[in-house]
């Protein structure tokens, strides 16, 4: 699946990256009961740049250029 968004840091204007969320979801381990998962917050952004915590904006991804060869 394709990106539609690209987040990038407001420092230092480098591709921005958090851990998903996961909020209560049910999963389950091979030879297990089901059981829910720790519940997380939203995280938070890091810069791949310099590697803090920041501030994000959001542009749309660009899109795949396809050739069309005949």
């Amino acid at each position: 699946m394709k990106a539609l968004f690209l987040y990038l840091s407001t420092c230092c204007k480098q591709l921005a990256t958090k851990p998903p969320c996961v909020k209560g979801l049910a999963f389950k381990k091979k030879g297990q009961k089901e059981t829910k998962a720790p519940e997380v917050g939203l995280g938070h952004w890091s810069c791949t740049g310099c590697g803090r915590a920041c501030k994000v904006s959001r542009t749309n991804a660009p899109e795949e250029k396809k050739d069309a060869q005949i």
